[in-house]
């Protein structure tokens, strides 16, 4: 009986000990492998690495978590840079985190049809299993398309809350 391989989880983050953190929780599940990156240059470079078939079958990494504010590239500019690389039928989920409260960027990121982010969560994470719960959802439930909505659900929300203001 061969093994299924745990998913690839790529932890993009400047912070070192947020970093150290987020692998901590997402290894001690024991349903998941890591990879990090110090930035969203890195980030796709990793993307690269990981690569099937010279891009044409499905990229290794299972999953992103990407921190927005971060120096050299940040999460929305490698948001944008990686959406326009990658074929729309292969789109790796998208856990967003920030350690500021700004709902403006957070709701540009669910906007965006490249973006497609699945989850958001405020830094630092105080709830352990509802992010392992999360990315249990989005990687063995199937349930990234649904997020995905209820996610740009919440943004438009925010836009008309804005706007009305």
């Amino acid at each position: 009986m061969k093994l299924k391989k745990k998913p690839l989880i790529l932890i993009v983050d400047d912070d070192p000990l947020m970093v150290e953190t987020i692998v901590t929780i997402v290894e001690e599940s024991k349903k998941y492998e890591t990879i990090t990156a110090a930035n969203g240059y890195e980030a796709l470079e990793r993307l690269d690495q990981f690569k099937r078939w010279g891009g044409l079958a499905k990229n290794k990494i299972a999953c992103i978590v990407l921190d927005i504010k971060m120096p050299h590239m940040n999460g929305l500019e490698f948001l944008d840079a990686w959406r326009k690389s990658e074929l729309f039928f292969k789109k790796i989920p998208i856990v967003l985190l920030t350690a500021y409260e700004d709902k403006e960027i957070w709701t540009k990121a669910a906007l965006l049809d490249k973006g497609m982010v699945s989850e958001y969560f405020k830094k630092p994470i105080e709830d352990y299993t509802q992010f392992t719960d999360t990315l249990d959802r989005i990687l063995f439930n199937n349930e990234n398309e649904f997020m995905k909505d209820i996610i740009r659900e919440k943004a438009r929300k925010e836009v008309l809350k804005y706007d009305v203001e």
